[in-house]
This record gives structure tokens, C-alpha cells and sequence, in this order.
């Protein structure tokens, strides 16, 4: 059963997140991972939620997700 992870942060350091972004999908990938949505731009429909980046991840089981989660990469 796949198992998602969804992260939502504020970017402090544009260039650092450049670097990392060029990194992690790679990473993502050798875990059995995908992106389903990332980005910057968000829009509330409804309720309070904070605007930041979102990135939503799937992985092919709870124990993969664990495991890239976990990792030293």
C-alpha cells in the first residue's frame, strides 16, 4: 500500500534550497519514491492553513517512506 509524505516549509535560503532541490530527487527515486506535487505557490480554499511550500510525496510502502525519511542522503 503506498504511504505518503507531505512537508510544508518556508524557504530562508533560495540558494541552499537550489542546491538541495538539484539533489533530492535522486534520492527520492532510489528509495522507490515520486513526486506527486511540489512548489511555492499555494491557495487556501478554505479554513486557516499556512502558505508555504508544499511538496507531496509517495512511496510505495510505509517502510520506504521510513527508510528515505531516515536516511544519511
Amino acid at each position: 500500500m503506498p504511504a505518503y509524505i507531505v512537508v510544508s516549509i518556508d524557504i530562508h535560503d533560495p540558494e541552499a534550497m537550489k542546491a538541495y532541490s538539484a539533489r533530492v530527487p535522486a534520492v527520492i527515486k532510489a528509495f522507490g519514491g515520486r513526486y506527486l506535487a511540489r512548489g511555492e505557490r499555494t491557495t487556501t480554499l478554505e479554513g486557516e492553513f499556512p502558505l508555504r511550500s508544499i511538496t507531496i510525496l509517495e512511496f510505495p510502502s510505509l517502510e520506504a517512506a521510513h527508510s528515505f525519511w531516515n536516511s544519511a542522503e
